[in-house]
């Protein structure tokens, strides 16, 4: 049945992008019969409102960006060569890659998309038999908790209270918290629910040693030529390699995320979430090059989202 699956997704599923356009050609389509608008009036309406999720796509790509950001740094890195030095059996390593990942991305998307990512890799080069195919798409299911947790898009832009009737239809005019999405009692069942039964799924869909696919250790190695460590001679290196700019800056970040959660209680919305997350990643790096060098890398994944 999975080879089946992965034919079709192969041969037969195209790039996000084709969605985006066949929806606007079906939107098109449906808007003049219905509304009774001209095609030029729907041309219009389409390039008049073109601009009006700019916000919101900012927002959207920070979320990557901060995640990834966080993801990057050494204390994670380490944190994950740990837990793949435990795993000896590849059913363990589908399994624990699996529970890592949704809770990252229950944690936040990108956050969860870039250490499902790295984990998957670390267990390949470590567990001996483990499906390569078999360890990204359990890194990847992760994906399926992302909007029940806490960067949830739609949640966090009701939690603002910002384009209500935009995301609503006009239907609903003040903030809805996060206690009556996120944090409601159907939300937390349906991911404790996905937690204990996807991990379970993926393992056991793990191949007999003849159809697995394994990479080679020296493959998955990055090849990446590190630069020796020179000490800064100029005052822009010793500036752009000072931990206390970082150091300065998180503590910033932090007295604001502390009072704002001593004031308004634990009610998250998008802005205080990638605040929280960005200053993390910020105090998390040891030097504004560091930090700057992984943001420069998360940006490869937001193009889809900025698109």
């Amino acid at each position: 049945m999975t080879a089946i699956c992965s034919h079709i997704m192969q041969n037969y599923l195209p790039d996000p992008f084709i969605f985006c356009a066949i929806l606007t050609f079906v939107v098109f389509a449906l808007v003049m019969p219905i509304t009774g608008q001209s095609p030029v009036q729907v041309v219009d309406a389409f390039a008049g409102s073109f601009w009006n999720l700019l916000s919101f796509s900012m927002q959207m790509a920070l979320v990557v960006l901060a995640g990834h950001a966080m993801a990057a740094t050494k204390a994670f890195k380490r944190m994950l060569a740990n837990l793949a030095s435990m795993v000896h059996k590849p059913d363990s390593a589908i399994f624990l890659v699996s529970i890592v990942s949704a809770i990252a991305s229950w944690v936040n998307w990108g956050f969860g998309l870039v250490l499902g990512a790295i984990f998957a890799k670390e267990l390949a080069s470590r567990v001996q038999g483990a499906d390569y195919r078999l360890l990204i798409a359990a890194a990847y299911s992760g994906f399926l908790f992302w909007h029940g947790g806490l960067s949830a898009s739609i949640p966090l832009a009701l939690a603002s209270g910002n384009n209500l009737s935009m995301v609503t239809g006009g239907a609903i005019h003040t903030p809805i918290s996060i206690q009556e999405t996120i944090f409601s009692p159907l939300n937390i069942t349906i991911i404790v629910a996905l937690l204990v039964t996807i991990p379970l799924l993926n393992r056991f869909m793990h191949p007999d040693k003849s159809h697995s696919l394994t990479i080679p250790e020296h493959l998955l190695d990055a090849v990446v030529v590190e630069k020796p460590l020179l000490k800064p001679k100029t005052l822009a290196e010793k500036l752009e390699n000072s931990r206390w700019i970082n150091v300065l800056l998180a503590t910033l970040g932090f007295i604001y995320i502390i009072s704002y959660f001593v004031r308004n209680g634990f009610a998250l919305n998008l802005n205080i979430v990638n605040f929280l997350f960005l200053f993390t990643a910020i105090a998390l790096h040891r030097t504004p090059k560091q930090f700057l060098a992984a943001v420069a890398e998360g940006t490869k994944s937001t193009a889809g989202i900025l698109l």
